[in-house]
């Protein structure tokens, strides 16, 4: 699969101008870590104020976001994208070279039967048992 692109003026219109700047200003004094790419996923870490790096994850269209999150709290304080969104989506144009790509979720469990794909989902939710309401929910939705 072909690495998805992006368009720098798609890119500069998904943001305020200052937001824009601040994220351009992350990105060039490299607080974008890690950056991955599995299918149209980007993943990475960007180091902000917090100890722990943020983490923002891009959902990618053929030269676009089609959507994005972080978990800092700008996006569920103010509504939009975030600088660190910007900032992951900048390194991601600008610095191929840096992106790790790695197996889609597609492609990781495509050979999984269904005891297998059983022990995965029961461990994830060991780890995160706030998804079982998810999951629950999506299953007496799924055929609607």
């Amino acid at each position: 699969m072909a690495r998805p692109a992006l368009n720098l003026q798609n890119l500069r219109d998904q943001f305020p101008e200052r937001i824009f700047e601040r994220g351009e200003r992350y990105q060039k004094s490299g607080e974008v870590l890690d950056l991955t790419l599995r299918g149209n996923l980007v993943l990475a870490g960007v180091q902000g104020s917090d100890y722990q790096p943020y983490r923002v994850t891009l959902e990618l269209s053929e030269d676009d976001i089609f959507s994005a999150e972080c978990t800092c709290p700008y996006g569920e304080n103010f509504g939009g994208y975030c600088k660190h969104i910007a900032a992951v989506a900048l390194e991601y144009h600008h610095r191929p070279e840096t992106i790790i790509s790695e197996a889609s979720l597609a492609e990781l469990l495509e050979p999984l039967d269904k005891t297998a794909m059983h022990k995965v989902l029961s461990y994830l939710l060991d780890l995160h048992p706030e998804l079982i309401n998810e999951v629950e929910l999506y299953l007496q939705h799924k055929d609607t």
